[in-house]
């Protein structure tokens, strides 16, 4: 696999995956009852913009950048879910440095209460060092493995309820859909009252009308 985040960490696509998945969360809040979130390619968890593959592709600059530089005055007025994103995201750069970024992990911890749980998958060897490094939190289940095979296994959880982020690399989108959507189908079998969030990207729109048709 050669997909690497840091390429794409910060962008417009990830600044919007976090204000909803901090949404979804919000939503699982609301409720007493504790949760379990489900990271399938939980990355490193954190980034540095700063360093020369963010630099490189300056994906960033047109995402997180962007919000950072406004006005006060205009973020002030933000919905509430883009002022939570924005705070966790600047109280990282206060600890870590202006350069730093938090994962889809990062934020989902940060979201969640004391009482619910992460399961949080990631295959890359040398990027799940990363991960390992970076999320340490005693609510975080760290797994070292394919979450397409790996998902199966850990649901339904105790918690009965929780959310499930699916955001693969699709590297390959001829293989990763048809791939995607045995995992959905087999997993929805599995936990029917579990909540299934799918981030793909859309570039060949026949491919997509095709796997959302399967999806209904």
């Amino acid at each position: 696999m050669n997909y690497r985040h840091h390429f794409h960490a910060g962008n417009f696509a990830d600044v919007m995956k976090h204000v909803l998945l901090l949404q979804l969360l919000t939503r699982l809040n609301a409720k007493d009852k504790p949760y379990r979130y489900i990271d399938t390619h939980g990355g490193a968890g954190k980034y540095d913009l700063s360093t020369s593959a963010a630099q490189k592709s300056g994906e960033f600059l047109n995402g997180i950048h962007r919000l950072i530089k406004l006005d006060d005055s205009i973020t002030r007025n933000a919905p509430e879910g883009v002022k939570q994103y924005l705070k966790i995201v600047q109280d990282m750069r206060e600890v870590s440095g202006k350069g730093a970024y938090p994962g889809s992990p990062w934020f989902a911890l940060e979201g969640m209460r004391e009482i619910d749980k992460a399961t949080i998958f990631e295959m890359q060897p040398e990027v799940f060092q990363q991960l390992r490094f970076n999320i340490r939190d005693r609510r975080a289940g760290l797994h070292e493995r394919d979450a397409y095979e790996g998902l199966i296994g850990v649901i339904p959880p105790k918690e009965k309820r929780g959310l499930v982020m699916i955001d693969p690399p699709y590297e390959l989108e001829r293989k990763d859909f048809p791939q995607l959507v045995e995992l959905l189908v087999a997993a929805y079998k599995k936990w029917p009252t579990g909540i299934f969030a799918v981030w793909y990207p859309i570039k060949d729109r026949a491919m997509i009308e095709r796997f959302e048709k399967k999806m209904i």
